[in-house]
């Protein structure tokens, strides 16, 4: 009993011994099935190659065809870009100025002479003279004075037994002419008047009738006579133009 029940413990031992091996065989073949099965061979490298050069071909030409659709991407790639000018920005109410503006033509200089400006003169209306009286064209305002025994003066009064006269000074270095009667008086007149007196009578002059007196210092003045008392008085106006002689 006991060599049948050692017996048969060695089949079952060489039994179990048999399918370990038979599953260990078909494992090995399964994992050599699956490694096969992973790892692509020549050809697929092949065809995989082959399949990128012809997506990378027509792309390009995809890309260089022009939509049919009118599609916005395209729309903006194919607008111009706006110039400098376009994008500088306008300056509102200033208006550029132009050429024709600032080459104006300057107004032609006037080609008639310029008069000379009148010398400026001083008149002194009312101014009585009496017996021994003078008067200096350089006074401001010129009037009537007692005369100072000098005779510097520039016209004087003087009384006489036949009458009065109007006289210049002796010393004074002063003239005196008569201008015609209605003869308009003026600085110009008495520089053009001749015919120069010592003395003019004062019975022999009309009211409004001048005299020119050109003195040692320099003054013209224009003497009008406007009326006497005898040999009391005689009045008369005087303008006079200072450092014109």
């Amino acid at each position: 009993m006991a060599t049948s029940s050692v017996a048969t413990n060695g089949k079952g031992r060489r039994a179990r011994a048999w399918m370990l091996s038979v599953a260990a065989v078909v494992l090995v073949a399964c994992g050599a099935t699956a490694a096969l099965l992973l790892v692509p061979g020549d050809g697929d490298k092949s065809d995989n190659r082959s399949q990128e050069a012809a997506a990378s071909q027509s792309a390009p030409a995809a890309e260089a065809s022009p939509s049919t659709s009118g599609s916005p991407t395209t729309e903006a790639s194919k607008k111009p870009e706006p110039t400098k000018s376009a994008l500088r920005p306008a300056r509102s109410g200033l208006a550029m100025p132009t050429r024709a503006a600032t080459s104006a033509a300057a107004p032609a200089a006037s080609s008639k002479p310029v008069a000379p400006k009148a010398p400026a003169s001083a008149t002194y209306s009312g101014i009585r003279m009496t017996a021994s009286h003078d008067l200096y064209l350089a006074d401001t305002p010129v009037r009537s004075k007692a005369d100072s025994g000098s005779a510097d003066e520039d016209l004087t009064y003087a009384v006489y037994s036949s009458g009065a006269v109007l006289a210049p000074g002796t010393t004074s270095g002063s003239s005196l002419a008569l201008l015609p009667v209605g003869r308009q008086g003026s600085l110009v007149a008495c520089k053009a008047a001749t015919g120069y007196k010592s003395y003019i009578w004062v019975k022999d002059l009309t009211v409004g009738q001048h005299m020119c007196v050109i003195s040692g210092t320099g003054h013209v003045g224009l003497v009008t006579y406007r009326g006497s008392s005898g040999t009391a008085y005689a009045n008369v106006d005087v303008t006079v133009w200072r450092n014109t002689a």
